[in-house]
């Protein structure tokens, strides 16, 4: 597990590979990280008989419940792996077939937000980010701030259409290919009225995985629903970081200390008075 960790980070320091590249790389090991994380806890779990493991329901009409140990195999194991899910199961809900048309639309919708996201980048992020190196050398700050206002649109854009193109176009063609049941990769963060509301919706898949996998075990050893939240978010900056720092080979603790200053900001916003606000 410590392997799955070290080495994107020598290969990106080593070949010296782009931050776009870098942050590819860092990403999918990630994911393959918490992947294996779950994997091992959930077997371990039906191997010593103890509670964590969803009861599941047969809707693969086409074939019987899987059973430990029977769903340790090469085929259980790579479909896990493929399959748009943090939190492994010994059986998932499975569509009856491939529905065609829908597959074709988040296809080409898939295909031509890289396309946008691609022509955004280059034509208006990139040349925005050129000319805010003079400032960040000769430090004006005047001409900083200018710039980072300059830079909030283009960003905020992309940000909105990455989401999307991930959590819904790319996520719902590799479960259509997959048969996969579970759609819900993101609920309504966009009406949350709390940061707590907010982290929890934006991203299913992760939330379901710190929750089942670092949140409940904690709880379940004695310790405190706050001090299990800091755990989660110690983990959830962690990663942040490690997505940021690596690929851009500058080890700053920003996005670190950006993701924990959410404890206090959601203890905050938890407040019967900021309820709505």
């Amino acid at each position: 597990m410590i392997m799955l960790l070290a080495l994107p980070v020598g290969v990106v320091f080593w070949f010296k590979l782009g931050p776009a590249a870098g942050f590819i790389v860092m990403f999918n090991y990630s994911i393959v990280w918490m992947k294996m994380m779950s994997y091992t806890q959930v077997n371990s779990w039906c191997r010593c008989g103890q509670g964590g493991v969803a009861t599941p329901t047969n809707n693969n009409h086409d074939k019987p419940l899987v059973q430990y140990p029977d769903n340790i195999t090469v085929k259980d194991f790579c479909y896990f792996i493929a399959a748009p899910t943090l939190c492994y199961e010994l059986n998932y809900p499975r569509t009856p077939k491939i529905r065609k048309i829908f597959l074709l639309r988040r296809t080409l919708e898939s295909i031509f937000l890289v396309n946008i996201l691609l022509a955004l980048s280059q034509q208006w992020l990139v040349p925005t980010v050129m000319g805010s190196l003079e400032p960040l050398q000769s430090m004006d700050l005047l001409m900083m701030i200018q710039r980072g206002l300059l830079l909030a649109l283009p960003n905020h854009l992309l940000w909105l259409l990455l989401y999307y193109f991930y959590f819904h176009s790319y996520l719902n063609v590799l479960a259509e290919l997959l048969r996969f049941g579970d759609r819900s990769f993101y609920k309504d963060w966009w009406n949350a009225d709390s940061i707590d509301t907010f982290w929890r919706h934006w991203n299913v898949p992760v939330h379901r995985w710190a929750a089942r996998h670092v949140y409940y075990p904690l709880l379940s050893r004695g310790y405190s629903t706050i001090m299990s939240q800091i755990a989660v978010f110690l983990l959830s900056a962690f990663f942040h970081e490690y997505l940021v720092s690596i690929p851009l080979r500058m080890l700053r603790p920003w996005a670190f200390t950006a993701m924990l200053s959410q404890v206090p900001l959601a203890l905050l916003t938890s407040l019967e008075v900021m309820r709505g606000q």
